[in-house]
């Protein structure tokens, strides 16, 4: 029975990929990405970033958007920042130092 519930309000709701925009700032330290969810409140977003992909999911009356997205180069997570206006999201993440975390190895 619940099932079956389910799977009525899934009939009810469309799945949608959002329009997705990304690309880096003059100096190449960070990326930016713009994702277009209109109609959509800011508290029916979750967005999660790794290093390397980001996902979205944002909901309004019968649309779901989603999708799951791959970075070209490293990024900081914890360093990233978001803001939605006017059914635009738009992310900033810093680009990782590529040999910032690199170890030096002896040779013998």
């Amino acid at each position: 029975m619940v099932r079956g519930a389910r799977w009525i309000f899934m009939a009810n709701e469309t799945n949608v990929s959002p329009t997705v925009c990304a690309y880096p700032d003059e100096q190449n330290e960070n990326v930016f990405v713009d994702i277009e969810l209109p109609g959509v409140d800011k508290d029916n977003i979750s967005l999660k970033i790794n290093d390397d992909s980001f996902t979205i999911e944002a909901t309004k009356e019968g649309v779901r958007y989603v999708g799951y997205y791959v970075f070209c180069c490293p990024v900081d997570p914890d360093k990233a920042t978001a803001k939605y206006t006017n059914g635009l999201l738009t992310v900033t993440a810093p680009y990782k130092q590529a040999m910032a975390a690199a170890k030096e190895i002896a040779i013998t």
